[in-house]
């Protein structure tokens, strides 16, 4: 039996990581090769993990250090000499932290020897220890690595990309495969990285229907909603400026009381623009529209409980997994037209897709829906078929199968 490890490096269990869980709880892939997997251990992360794995799977926590400070920190107060000062320190850091990885991956690598590595990476460049992790595979023997990107690859045109580039071209060198969600997202690693055709694969990530641990009855009543007769739209995901959640809050302001129906937004999740959120919401009087309901960590139960999913992210994204959990549960979505979204919803049929940024189009959407439940209906029904044709997780890890089938055939 071969032996695969899956690497991954994240301070949370994000959406990119429920296909480590779909792999790690295959029975298909346990039938076939010996997994183990290894990550960035914080208890936030292993509690994510404990509650999607279902099956037995040698795990490896690692201690990974982190730079002091963080190059996308918001720097509209820092002037430009505390700049300057946090770049070198980050120059400083650099190496050191390279070699500690490398040291611990490297001598994980050795022991368990695995036939394949399958790192699962956020955007590019991510995390450096995944990309440290190509370089520890190359010296531990490891011949064939698997490097899935789940966001858009940044150039080098910023500072702080410029000391990335000899690690980069080592591991454009060495990767067997670079797999991505979205074929956006596979021509702007190509370029950046200067691949060739034959390592670029593009698979959708796929999703496994969860269970709910609570009945629609019971999610109504816990988040006060066992009254309301409206319309319920749901938002997922961190409150990150990318992600759209302002544009949003500003597009309801575009929408005339006189004809809006009834209806409420949730909005789910955590990060750091939630008190600006919460600011704007009560300076411009939406607090009859919107609702921040915390972190679901159950979110299924929430996922259930909507008419219609809502995702307004404007930038860096790949094959966003909301979206198709959303349609996996028959639910009409309302996209912004970001990478793989536009592959995901059909406009018009299994959802409205709208221009990034325009608060008018985003606004008539959800008058759109909000107003006529059978076009609602209708397009979710659209969606999960969708769904069912392209994006469950069987399709994705059968994908999978026959890439590792083929590494090792060449072997």
């Amino acid at each position: 039996m071969t032996k695969i490890h899956f690497h991954s490096d994240l301070s949370y269990f994000g959406g990119c990581e429920n296909m480590i869980a779909n792999f790690l709880n295959s029975k298909k892939m346990a039938d076939k090769h010996e997994m183990t997997f290894s990550f960035r251990d914080s208890e936030v992360y292993r509690e994510g993990l404990s509650a999607r794995l279902t099956e037995q799977v040698k795990t490896y926590p690692l201690r990974f250090p982190i730079f002091s400070i963080y190059k996308k920190m918001n720097s509209e107060s820092r002037s430009n000499f505390v700049k300057f000062i946090d770049y070198i320190r980050y120059l400083i850091e650099y190496i050191p932290i390279v070699i500690v990885d490398f040291i611990q991956l490297q001598t994980l690598f050795k022991a368990i020897s695995p036939d394949i590595l399958h790192i699962n990476n956020g955007g590019y460049p991510g995390a450096l220890s995944c990309r440290v992790s190509v370089l520890a595979a190359k010296f531990a023997g490891i011949k064939h690595i698997v490097f899935v990107v789940n966001n858009m690859a940044a150039s080098y045109s910023h500072p702080y990309r410029w000391i990335d580039l000899p690690l980069d071209k080592f591991v454009a060198k060495n990767v067997n495969y670079f797999v991505t969600g979205s074929t956006i997202a596979i021509t702007r690693l190509k370029k950046v990285l200067n691949l060739n055709d034959n390592q670029l694969r593009s698979f959708p990530n796929g999703i496994s229907v969860r269970e709910t641990s609570e009945t629609l009855i019971e999610t109504r009543v816990r988040l006060g909603l066992e009254s309301f007769q409206g319309t319920i739209f749901g938002i997922v995901g961190v409150m990150e400026p990318r992600k759209g959640h302002i544009h949003l809050l500003q597009s309801l302001l575009e929408i005339d009381s006189k004809e809006m129906p009834p209806f409420i937004i949730l909005i789910e999740g955590d990060g750091g623009i939630l008190p600006k959120l919460k600011q704007y919401v009560l300076e411009n009087g939406l607090e009859n529209l919107v609702r921040f309901v915390g972190v679901e960590t159950q979110i299924f139960n929430f996922m259930t409980l909507v008419d219609a999913l809502i995702y307004p992210s404007i930038q860096d994204e790949d094959f966003p997994n909301v979206i198709s959990e959303a349609m996996s549960l028959s639910k009409a979505v309302i996209s912004t037209k970001v990478s793989g979204a536009t592959d995901q919803v059909i406009d018009g049929q299994t959802g409205i897709l709208v221009e990034r940024t325009s608060m008018r189009q985003l606004a008539d959407a959800i008058l759109k829906l909000a107003s006529d439940h059978a076009l609602r209906n209708s397009m979710g029904e659209k969606g999960r078929l969708r769904y069912l044709n392209n994006y469950t997780s069987e399709l994705t890890l059968d994908n999978y199968l026959a890439l590792y089938e083929s590494m090792l055939e060449k072997r």
